[in-house]
């Protein structure tokens, strides 16, 4: 008998970090998807988005692709994490995080996001001639399944 306040303390330790487990997974839901009949469009119609990079830089579109290269470059100036949709990546779509923003986004993104289909939404940027959509937000990425 003299064991039972003892066991209720544990039994209810545990019942309070399973229940704060469980409210902190809910605050990394998944972003939103974007509504029914809004285009997507392929990380592999490079003309398509370089079209609206250049003559409608601030319409927000949704891009969809697999990762399949990805690098988190320490050293460079910014601390850029790059997500490519193609190898090489020079002259196609890519996402970027800046450094700053890398703490808004699931540890390590450079390896979380390779090898996923994902969508990216954001508007189109034009650099040294490929397209590219900035994410400053986690809400702007999601894994397609």
């Amino acid at each position: 008998m003299r064991n039972r306040p003892k066991w209720y303390s544990i039994l209810l330790i545990g019942l309070v970090l399973l229940l704060t487990s469980s409210a902190i997974a809910c605050n990394h839901s998944s972003p939103p998807k974007p509504p029914l009949g809004e285009e997507v469009i392929s990380a592999l119609d490079t003309d398509k988005l370089l079209d609206i990079g250049y003559n409608h830089p601030e319409k927000v579109v949704t891009v969809e692709g697999v990762i399949v290269k990805s690098y988190y470059c320490q050293s460079c100036k910014g601390k850029p994490t790059f997500l490519n949709f193609h190898d090489p990546y020079q002259g196609y779509f890519s996402a970027l995080i800046w450094g700053d923003d890398r703490h808004k986004f699931p540890s390590n993104p450079e390896s979380y996001y390779l090898n996923e289909k994902v969508r990216v939404k954001g508007e189109i940027e034009v650099y040294k001639g490929s397209p590219e959509i900035v994410l400053s937000d986690q809400s702007q990425i999601w894994i397609v399944e």
